[in-house]
């Protein structure tokens, strides 16, 4: 005989915790829903979905070993899926593996050639590795897809700076510009460039527009610092690159450029603490460490 009085426990579906955890994933709650999704999986083990969506979480909270666990087991259940390449790409991406991502990256276009967000992906990858034509060559790809990317235009921006090619950097920081003048990420870049062709009066307006479009931008604050260090005005950049470490206390550039500006200024003990610093931070390999490695040795 049934109790109609007795409480029933509500039970979740797996397709239940699916959905709250999409809901949780679009509100950035991802700790949250990486919870759903265990329960979705515990009661699914080969739930395709929830391991992808668990794997967005994750990468979102850096933990990127075990959001490329999620790819993997979501390639395991469908050995199809550009998505699961895609997402796996940009895990091993950020574990310092750029080669690997490539790899994942042409799987995902072999499987789907229009997905943009992979060409643009294996271009950033091609940069890290300092392959800079074909890195381009990627950008244009992604243009040609879509002529107002403004991912690409930026991408491609800054990789003209790295093989020093500023006019063209110029170039596609205006466009990003005639598509979106509010887009600071532009003012940025092209000041970069502008202080490359030694003009770094004229920078100074490009970083004072990134600022003022985003008060919070460490690294318009760090380039502004390196403007003023070329006028030779070492206080000032140095107000800057406090303001840069502030917003970002692990920013390796901007303990790198302030060690430099205070070995100018003669203070060569501080200036160790704060190069040191820098390569504390700094990735253990590249062109970024060497730099930072012989200012230490020139002290």
């Amino acid at each position: 005989m049934k109790d109609n009085n007795y409480p029933v426990k509500e039970t979740k579906s797996a397709e239940d915790h699916l959905h709250k955890a999409d809901t949780l994933y679009e509100n950035e709650m991802h700790q949250e829903a990486i919870s759903e999704l265990d329960q979705a999986i515990q009661l699914i083990p080969d739930y395709y979905e929830a391991y992808v969506l668990r794997g967005l979480a994750k990468g979102n909270l850096e933990l990127n070993f075990e959001a490329l666990f999620d790819f993997e087991e979501a390639l395991n259940l469908k050995p199809d899926s550009y998505i699961a390449y895609c997402n796996r790409a940009i895990a091993k991406f950020n574990l310092g593996h750029p080669k690997d991502a490539i790899y994942d990256l042409d799987k995902a276009i072999a499987l789907k050639s229009d997905i943009i967000d992979a060409y643009r992906i294996k271009g950033i990858c091609l940069r890290r590795l300092e392959e800079y034509i074909e890195a381009i060559d990627i950008f244009n790809k992604v243009i040609q897809l879509d002529e107002n990317n403004i991912d690409a235009y930026i991408e491609k921006g800054r990789t003209n700076i790295d093989a020093s090619n500023y006019f063209e950097a110029i170039s596609d920081f205006n466009k990003v510009i005639k598509i979106d003048r509010d887009n600071a990420d532009a003012y940025n870049g092209r000041g970069i460039a502008i202080v490359e062709l030694k003009h770094p009066k004229e920078a100074l307006l490009e970083f004072e527009k990134a600022i003022a479009l985003n008060p919070e931008f460490s690294e318009a604050y760090c380039n502004r610092g390196i403007a003023y260090r070329f006028l030779k005005n070492y206080d000032i950049a140095i107000s800057n690159f406090n303001m840069a470490i502030e917003l970002n206390v692990d920013y390796a550039v901007a303990y790198y450029q302030r060690g430099i500006t205070w070995k100018l200024l003669g203070k060569n003990k501080t200036a160790r603490i704060d190069l040191q610093r820098s390569a504390d931070l700094a990735e253990s390999d590249g062109k970024f460490k060497v730099m930072i490695m012989d200012a230490l040795d020139n002290l």
